[in-house]
Parts: C-alpha cells; sequence; structure tokens
C-alpha cells in the first residue's frame, strides 16, 4: 500500500480508535460496577445470558434482547474457557461476574469500533472528504446518554453498532453512479434490520431508510422478507415465551406512560398528549446537540432546495435520516424511555455525510465549505465529549471509597447481619436485583453461594426471592432488638415499607449508601399515646404485599395492603404481654373476617363488614421471649392482577401471586403494657 493509503487508512482508524479507548477508560472509573449500584441492567444481561449459555431460553426477553444474550451466551463460554477455573459455569458467573462483565463491554466496544470504522470509510468513499469521515465517526458523541451506555453491558450499543452498519450501507449505496441497489443490498439491510428490532423493538423506525434508499419494488419486497427472517431468528431463543412478549408490547401499546411505575401501566389510551409533550420537550433537550445537528441538516436542504439531479438520491435519503431521528423522540416520549433514544444516535453520522455530500454536490464552486463545517463539528463533539466526561469522572471518584467505608461499617456488625436493600454495594445484592428479572431461575445456587444474604425490596424481605423465616431473621437482630440496615440514597428503606414500624436512627452515609439501626422494640403504655405514636410500630411486615414492581421513590403507601391469602408479620417479645392495635377497612362489599394466629394459635379475630370505613381492633398476645410471627389469615380471596403484575417479562415469579384479601391496614402498633 502506498504513503497516502496508509495514511488515510490510519486516519480512519484514529477518531473510532480513540473513542473506543476512551470508553474503556471511563468503564474502569465504574468497576466494579457493584461499587455504587452501575449493574442495573449489565447483570440483567449476564444472568440472562448465562441461561441462554445453559442451553434454556432466557427469561427477559420485553426488548425482546435476544441477540444480546445470545453474543453473551458465547463471550462466558469463551472466559469461563480461558479462565481455567475448577468451577462450573454458573458458580463462576454467580460468584465472580464482574470477570464476565469485562469481556462482554469489550465485545460490544469491538463492534462499535468496526462498525466506525466502515462508516468512516464509507462517508470517505462518498465524499472524499477526511473531515467529513472524521465528523461522521465522531457523531455518535452527539448523544451524551449513548456514551454512557457504552460503559455497562446493555442493548444501546449494540443498536448504535447496527445504525453505524446500516448507515455506511447507506453510503456505499449512494456512492454508486447513478445510485443503483442489487439483491444482496435488500439482504444486508434485512439482516440488519431484523436482527436491530430483536434486539430493541424501538429499532422499528430505522426500516424506513432501507425502503426508501431502494429503488425497486422487488428488493423492497426482498429487504422486508429478509427483515421478517432475521428478526425470527434472532428471537429464536425465546419461541417458548413468545406469548409473553406478544402480551407486554401490547400492555405497553395501549397504555399511556410509566407514572404508576412500570412498562404499560398508565391509564389505558395510546397516548396521554400533554404527559407526551412534556416528555418530549424533556428528552429533546437531553439530546440537543443530536438534534440540533439534525435541524442543521434540515435547514441546508431548505437553502439548498434547487438541486442537481445527482443530488436528488442523497437529498432523499438525508430527509428521511431525519425524520427517523424524530420519529424515535416521538416514539420515545411515548414509552418514556430517554435511553430509547439511542438509535437515533447511530443515524447521526449518515446525517452529517449526506449533509457534507449535499453541499459539495449543490456548491461544487465551495469546495472548503463543507470541508469548513465537517471540522468545526468534529471540535464541537470531541471538545463537548472530553468536557463532560470530565465531571463525570470526578463525581463517580467518591463512589468506590464511599462504599468501601459503608462496608467497613456492615462488616462491624458481620455480613450475617445486616439487611441489603436495592443495589447497594455488594454483589451479592446486585446479584438478588438481577435474579429478578430472570424469573428467579438461579436462587437455589444464590442460597448456597451467599448463605447469610437477606435483602429487603419490593419483593419484600427475602433471600434471592425465597421468603425468609421469623429464626432467620431472629438471628439477624442486634442488640436483642434491632437489625441494621443497609440502603442507598437511590432507593431508601422507607420506599418499600417493610420497616415502617421500625424506629430508624442513621448510623452513617457515604454517598449513595447508608446504614442504619432500626429498633423493632414494642411501644410502651405511659410513653406515648396510641394517636401520637407513628401509625406502624414494634412490627416487621415480612410479607406478602401489593407493589412487586419497582415503585417510584417518595411514593411509597402510606398503607399496608396485602397481597395472597397470608400477611406476615414479626412482633418482638420480651416476656411480657403485647397488644396488636390494627385499624384496617376492606375494599369489598362482601366484607371479610381476618384471623391472627401467633405460634400457630389463633389469638383474635377481626370482622370486617365491606364498605364500613376504618375498624379498630384490640388484640391481645401473648407473653413470648424473641422473634415470632404473627400471621394474619383471610376468609375469602378475590383477584388482582392489575396490582401483582410483572414490570416485564421474566420479572420475579415465573406465576406471581394475584389474590388478594381487599383490606388496607392503617395502623399496626405492638405495645407493652408496662
Amino acid at each position: 500500500m502506498t504513503g497516502p493509503r496508509w495514511r488515510t487508512a490510519l486516519a480512519l482508524f484514529a477518531v473510532p480508535l480513540a473513542i473506543t479507548v476512551g470508553h474503556a477508560a471511563t468503564a474502569r472509573t465504574i468497576t466494579p460496577l457493584w461499587m455504587g449500584g452501575s449493574t442495573d441492567p449489565t447483570y440483567i444481561f449476564v444472568l440472562n445470558a448465562l441461561l441462554v449459555a445453559e442451553g434454556r431460553s432466557p427469561a427477559d426477553g420485553h426488548l425482546p434482547g435476544i441477540p444480546l444474550y445470545v453474543l453473551g451466551a458465547g463471550v462466558l463460554h469463551a472466559t469461563h474457557a480461558l479462565s481455567d477455573s475448577p468451577l462450573g459455569l454458573r458458580d463462576h458467573v454467580l460468584t465472580d461476574p464482574e470477570r464476565f462483565v469485562a469481556p462482554f463491554r469489550a465485545v460490544l466496544l469491538c463492534l462499535f469500533f468496526l462498525a466506525d470504522v466502515l462508516q468512516g470509510w464509507a462517508a470517505y468513499r462518498l465524499t472524499g472528504s477526511l473531515a467529513c469521515a472524521a465528523a461522521t465517526q465522531a457523531a455518535p458523541l452527539a448523544s451524551w446518554l449513548g456514551s454512557r451506555t457504552m460503559l455497562t453491558v446493555m442493548c444501546e450499543p449494540l443498536l448504535v453498532a447496527l445504525g453505524l452498519v446500516l448507515s455506511a450501507w447507506t453510503l456505499l449505496v449512494l456512492d454508486r453512479e447513478p445510485p443503483a441497489t442489487r439483491a444482496r443490498d435488500a439482504l444486508t439491510a434485512g439482516a440488519v434490520i431484523g436482527l436491530g428490532v430483536a434486539v430493541r423493538l424501538l429499532f422499528t423506525p430505522v426500516a424506513l431508510l432501507p425502503l426508501f434508499v431502494l429503488q425497486e419494488r422487488r428488493h423492497r419486497l426482498a429487504f422486508v422478507a429478509w427483515s421478517v427472517l432475521f428478526f425470527a431468528l434472532g428471537i429464536a431463543a425465546y419461541w417458548p415465551h413468545l406469548g409473553a412478549l406478544v402480551a407486554w408490547v401490547s400492555s405497553a401499546l395501549f397504555h399511556t406512560g410509566l407514572e404508576t411505575g412500570g412498562y404499560g401501566l398508565g391509564p389505558g389510551g395510546f397516548v396521554d398528549p400533554g404527559l407526551m409533550a412534556d416528555v418530549f420537550v424533556q428528552f429533546l433537550r437531553g439530546e440537543a446537540v443530536m438534534y440540533a445537528m439534525a435541524l442543521a441538516a434540515l435547514a441546508t436542504v431548505v437553502v439548498l432546495r434547487r438541486t442537481p439531479p445527482s443530488a436528488r438520491p442523497v437529498r432523499r435519503a438525508l430527509l428521511v435520516a431525519v425524520g427517523i431521528q424524530v420519529l424515535i423522540l416521538v416514539q420515545s416520549a411515548k414509552t418514556m424511555g430517554p435511553h430509547h433514544l439511542i438509535s437515533a444516535a447511530g443515524l447521526s453520522g449518515l446525517v452529517v455525510a449526506l449533509t457534507h455530500r449535499l453541499v459539495t454536490l449543490r456548491l461544487p464552486s465551495w469546495p472548503r465549505l463543507p470541508v469548513i463545517a465537517s471540522a468545526v463539528v468534529f471540535a464541537l463533539l470531541v471538545g463537548r465529549h472530553a468536557w463532560l466526561i470530565r465531571g463525570y469522572v470526578e463525581n463517580r471518584a467518591a463512589v468506590r471509597p464511599g462504599a468501601a467505608a459503608a462496608a467497613a461499617m456492615a462488616a462491624r456488625f458481620g455480613p450475617s447481619r445486616v439487611l441489603q436493600g436495592y443495589c447497594v454495594s455488594t454483589v451479592e445484592s446486585n446479584l438478588a436485583m438481577a435474579h429478578e428479572v430472570t424469573w428467579r431461575a438461579f436462587g437455589a445456587d444464590l442460597e448456597r453461594l451467599y448463605p447469610h444474604a437477606v435483602f429487603f425490596d419490593w419483593v419484600g424481605v427475602h433471600r434471592f426471592g425465597r421468603p425468609v423465616t421469623v429464626r432467620e431473621m431472629e438471628a439477624r437482630l442486634v442488640d436483642g432488638d434491632a437489625f441494621v440496615v443497609w440502603d442507598t440514597q437511590w432507593y431508601p428503606q422507607d420506599v418499600f415499607g417493610v420497616f415502617r414500624g421500625l424506629r430508624m436512627t442513621e448510623l452513617g452515609r457515604w454517598g449513595r449508601d447508608r446504614i442504619l439501626r432500626g429498633s423493632l422494640a414494642p411501644l410502651r403504655t405511659g410513653t406515648a399515646s396510641e394517636d401520637g405514636a407513628p401509625p406502624f410500630a414494634g412490627v416487621l411486615i415480612l410479607g406478602q404485599s401489593v407493589g412487586t414492581n419497582r415503585p417510584t421513590p417518595g411514593g411509597v403507601r402510606g398503607d399496608l395492603v396485602p397481597l395472597g391469602p397470608v400477611t406476615r408479620l414479626a412482633v418482638l417479645g420480651n416476656g411480657e404481654a403485647l397488644r396488636l392495635v390494627a385499624e384496617s377497612r376492606c375494599e369489598e362489599r362482601d366484607g371479610q373476617v381476618l384471623s391472627f394466629e401467633m405460634d400457630g394459635e389463633v389469638v383474635g379475630r377481626q370482622t370486617l363488614p365491606g364498605g364500613a370505613g376504618w375498624q379498630r381492633t384490640l388484640i391481645e398476645l401473648p407473653p413470648r421471649k424473641g422473634l415470632h410471627e404473627l400471621a394474619v389469615h383471610y376468609d375469602r380471596l378475590w383477584t388482582n392482577e392489575d396490582e401483582a403484575r410483572p414490570a416485564l417479562p421474566g420479572y420475579g415469579a415465573r406465576y406471581p401471586e394475584v389474590r388478594w384479601p381487599a383490606v388496607r391496614y392503617r395502623k399496626l402498633q405492638v405495645w407493652a403494657a408496662g
């Protein structure tokens, strides 16, 4: 290869390599991911990839995300084989997930690198400008959120890579004189679109681009056929659960938003115009640079509306690319997911290259103008990204020392004593989060590998999805009457409500991590009045209650709404007679009868007439020492599927409890007599 060709090749590799190395270096600042709770959704993809690696169907397919799981399964097998670990694949992944996250992330970065090189080469072939190729390759940096997704394992890096490949395909087709398509073009575009939609259904609008680039009807029909085929192959591993995917998509399509806590759980209807408009503006502001580039391209088309025939295919492709980016923005506002905009980021380089080409064809006497514009775009994108990365790294600098300090505080009580919340800075807590999105497929193994771990979240108090026993909780008491609770500022313990009957005292706070001491001691007569005391006191709520999906911080229910045939509570006995004060009501007109049992003995009953309002009752509890379970049984159960429906396929129990007693509690107080 001659000297100029070598320099051109090096130039085409330089920008993608710099971006890839920069992303890899930044990723090191959040490694290990479980320090600081950066594992969502990375660990979800790793555990679902483990299911595929073991020859099973993935549990979570709402994206659907299946090609990413299949890719991950290959990464897990290769990493395990090269590690010489004496453990089996499953135990190896579950005990050292970070070992597998790193190569998984590296593979995604490599795919981005190769796709960006391909896009730059295609842009150079079409425009003959290295400045345009560099700006095209740097264009994905216009989305700061897209850059952040490159630091973890999720669908978006793969979608960006597929978008870059489709952009390169478009530029190569337009480079032909005259622009003409071939049969294999339909196959290439169909493979990219089919696999892209199999990764994320919201990639579908990108399919409009080949439909406008392909010139002949037979090629368009072939493209559609290839797309359907590759989509079917892309989700092949999920075929046994296809019904769950269809049901989830239907529910999400015909509900207006996420404000109730999960996909497709908003009010009925396709859109809420006011809500969608607010989200549209919010998302547009968040991706202002990317859409400013799209607006500049659109303005260029308007200014240069009189184009020669040779420029018309370029103009048409440019308008379609910008239109797809706008459509993705509208679609993302409907689904209320800012990361859904990343599909548009994959087309930003195409917009830059086509704008450059259009100006060159329309203003041949001004050859330096598009080159200067491309250089300015490149400098702005790289400079802005470097500035944002610097601030991001500085903000993350305190995460690891904070996590280490929290772990040191927890170690003072012993690992078997601390109750861990949602994604606190421990491996097991983050695995517990991801495990919920595998239909709890690894529960027995996780309990074996982490024998002392107990968690609390929207599932309740549990051991990797299994309800805890009173004896397990009693072994975790500190000073005879308290529990040590480790939560995060992201999801504080009061969001979940399981400890609402404990008096909490903060022991320390380190960035996002916090440790508290919660006293379960009963209230004492003479120290407080019933009305002046907290409505929940001296009682630990073990479960089961509605709200099995992730709650919105600050939006926890003020009362307790039980789910299932039994409500499990724990009370702490000190040898004295105790008294339970309960205020509850029945939501169904047929009424309800509650039976309170302690150690298998019925200690009280309460009859709740339907529609009679709040009813107060006193239950005398026998004198006991230690922690004891107070179980509430119900005579009638109704179906409440809306309250128990998982947020997405694969979440929680395979067959979640949908029965509820139609009872609400606004007061549960345990009093000691003296």
